[in-house]
C-alpha cells in the first residue's frame, strides 16, 4: 500500500453503471484502462490514473454533455452553454426555469425538462416530460433510469436555481419516485426526502423563485468547468453518508476559499467533535476528503485542453502552483503534464 490516494470502487461503479445505461460494454472499458471487474466486486480502491482515464473514455464515447443525468438522449456538445444563455439573460428565477424549459423542448437530445408549481409558500420542481414524448413513454424513461441517475439529475438542477441567485437555496423537501433502500422517507438536518412519490423533484421556499438571477455570461465559461464534475459525483450510491455529505460540500468551494471542519459542521448541525468521530467511523477524515475532492476535481479538468495547469492550480485552491504540482504528484505517482499525456 502506498501513500498515494486511490478512488473508491463505488466511484469506479457509479460510472459504469451509467456507462451500461448508455450501451458501452463494461469489460472493454475496464479492460481498455487494465482493471479487473472482480477488484471492483471486491471494493478495492483503483488508482487515480485508471479513475481519470475511465472518466474521459466514458465521456469522450458518450459524446454527451448532459452524461450521468436524465436526459433521454444524447445532448450535443455546446448545449449546454446556450442553455446557460437563456438562463442568465432572464430577471428571476422563474423566469429562467421557464425559459430553460423551452429550451428542453427544442434541443436535441432532451425528452425531459423542469417546472414547478407554485403552492403558496412552497413551490415544488418536477422532473416532467417534454412534448417530444408521450406520456407512457415518460413514465418508461422514469422507471427505467436507475437511482443514482434520478438523484444527480435533481441535485444538478438545485444546485443550478441556486447558481443563478448567487446563494444556496434551502430544501424543504426532495421527492423520489422509488422506493426507500432501507427506512422509508427520512429527515436530513433542515429538509425531509421522501419516497414512493408520483414524480422525482424537490421543494423550496417561494420567495426564491422572485429572486434576481445575478450571473452573467462572462460567469458561465467557470460554471460549466465545476458543473459536470459535481454531478456526476453526486450520483454516487451511498451519497447519504456523512463522508459524501461532506464532500458535496466541498466541491462547492471549488474555486474559492475551502470550508474549515468546524464551517461543516455547523452546516451539518453537528459539533466539531462529532463531525470527526463520524468520518473516523466511517474510515476518512477532514484532510483526506479534502485531498480527494481536490485530486479528483483536477483528473477532471486535465481532460479540458484548454485549461492550463495553472488555472486548474488555481480553481483547486492553490496560491502557488508549483505546490499544486507537487500535491497532484503525491496523489497520483505523476505531475498534472505528465498525467494529461496519459489521459
Amino acid at each position: 500500500m502506498t501513500d498515494k490516494l486511490t478512488i473508491p470502487a463505488i466511484y469506479i461503479q457509479t460510472m459504469l453503471d451509467l456507462a451500461d445505461e448508455r450501451g458501452m460494454s463494461r469489460q472493454q472499458l475496464l479492460s481498455d484502462i487494465g482493471l479487473q471487474s472482480s477488484e471492483l466486486d471486491e471494493g478495492k480502491a483503483c488508482s487515480a490514473l485508471a479513475y481519470g482515464q475511465l472518466h474521459c473514455r466514458i465521456i469522450s464515447e458518450a459524446g454527451d454533455e448532459w452524461f450521468g443525468m436524465l436526459s433521454g438522449g444524447s445532448v450535443p456538445k455546446g448545449a449546454l452553454n446556450f442553455m446557460c444563455r437563456a438562463a442568465v439573460h432572464s430577471k428571476t428565477l422563474a423566469l429562467a426555469v421557464k425559459h430553460m424549459a423551452e429550451f428542453f423542448e427544442l434541443c436535441r437530445g432532451f425528452s425531459v425538462k423542469q417546472t414547478f408549481v407554485d403552492e403558496g409558500e412552497l413551490t415544488t420542481f418536477k422532473i416532467s416530460k417534454t412534448d417530444t414524448i408521450s406520456d407512457e413513454d415518460f413514465q418508461r424513461l422514469i422507471q427505467s433510469t436507475s437511482q443514482s441517475t434520478l438523484k444527480s439529475t435533481v441535485a444538478a438542477w438545485h444546485g443550478f436555481s441556486s447558481w443563478l441567485i448567487g446563494q444556496e437555496i434551502p430544501l424543504k423537501a426532495i421527492f423520489y419516485s422509488f422506493p426507500a433502500s432501507d427506512n422509508g422517507d427520512v429527515k436530513h438536518g433542515r429538509y425531509s426526502v421522501f419516497y414512493d412519490q408520483y414524480f422525482c423533484g424537490y421543494s423550496i421556499e417561494t420567495k426564491y423563485l422572485f429572486m434576481p438571477v445575478i450571473q452573467q455570461e462572462g460567469s458561465i465559461e467557470d460554471f460549466l468547468r465545476k458543473a459536470p464534475y459535481y454531478a456526476f459525483i453526486k450520483s454516487t450510491k451511498n451519497s447519504d453518508s456523512v463522508m459524501q455529505r461532506v464532500k458535496s460540500l466541498m466541491m462547492k468551494a471549488i474555486g474559492a476559499e475551502f470550508p474549515h471542519a468546524q464551517e461543516l459542521a455547523e452546516n451539518l448541525h453537528v459539533s466539531i467533535t462529532t463531525l470527526h468521530r463520524k468520518l473516523s467511523q466511517e474510515g476518512t477524515s477532514f484532510q483526506k476528503i479534502k485531498d480527494e475532492v481536490r485530486m479528483e476535481a483536477a483528473i477532471h479538468y486535465l481532460s479540458s485542453p484548454d485549461l492550463t495547469t495553472s488555472a486548474i492550480a488555481e480553481l483547486m485552491g492553490f496560491e502557488d502552483p508549483s505546490t499544486f504540482y507537487r500535491s497532484f504528484k503525491k496523489w497520483t505517482g505523476l505531475p498534472p503534464g505528465e498525467y494529461r499525456k496519459r489521459l
